[in-house]
């Protein structure tokens, strides 16, 4: 289970387990934070940088020419001046989902050169645009677009998947479960799923899985929800 909001001493924002919170910032940048989510915002006089700890963030970031907007999230970057777009942490994978405006993420697997004054001058950025969505792992990977009305869906408290990994979804369900849901093997992360879950149905969405997938949920240790594959292995 990630830490509770009195062990973040990193984070500026944070928000504890199902819980959402709306932050306006100093420049008039509006933040919506998802469950277990932090940041830490740093303003100076040629950037605005926020960088995501942990969780999934909404951004509507008031437009400054003079002062880009940058997102850290692990090993991606994104730059903005003026939008609005979705930003999620899941596990070694980043996604980026844009509702309005233009956003470039930078590639994390392009280098900079020796004579490089900055590692950020060699990298090419990839221009996303509304309703475009990518993952950026060790490179930016352009997923399939989306309707701009379910991006940040759980805004309204609804969870929005299209052939989309049993880990990635597990891993936003827990964000909403007190408790630890966790899923013990491979085949079973690997899992894809279309659907769509009420983030107050976490219990509810797994009996759904357990149906509609080869898996099997045990809840016989107290706090925990365990996940495994029914298929036997070869």
């Amino acid at each position: 289970t990630l830490a509770s909001v009195e062990e973040r001493p990193l984070s500026d924002y944070a928000t504890a387990v199902a819980e959402t919170r709306d932050i306006t910032l100093e420049d008039g940048s509006r933040l919506t934070l998802g469950a277990r989510s932090s940041v830490d915002v740093v303003f100076g006089a040629d950037e605005r940088r926020v960088t995501l700890l942990e969780g999934e963030v909404f951004f509507d970031v008031a437009s400054d020419a003079e002062r880009p907007f940058i997102v850290v999230a692990d090993q991606a970057e994104i730059r903005v001046v003026g939008t609005r777009f979705n930003v999620r942490r899941a596990a070694d994978t980043v996604f980026v989902a844009v509702e309005e405006g233009e956003v470039a993420v930078l590639d994390p697997g392009v280098d900079a050169g020796p004579d490089e004054p900055s590692p950020q001058s060699a990298v090419r950025p990839e221009t996303l645009l509304p309703g475009d969505q990518a993952s950026i792992t060790t490179a930016v990977t352009r997923l399939a677009s989306v309707a701009v009305e379910d991006i940040a869906s759980w805004r309204e408290g609804r969870l929005v998947y299209v052939n989309a990994s049993l880990s990635e979804v597990i891993a936003d369900a827990d964000r909403y479960w007190t408790g630890q849901i966790r899923i013990e093997d491979g085949a079973a992360r690997e899992l894809e799923l279309t659907a769509s879950f009420r983030t107050d149905e976490v219990e509810a969405m797994l009996d759904v899985l357990a149906v509609s997938l080869p898996v099997e949920i045990d809840r016989s240790a107290p706090d925990l929800i365990s996940i495994r594959s029914t298929v036997e292995a070869g």
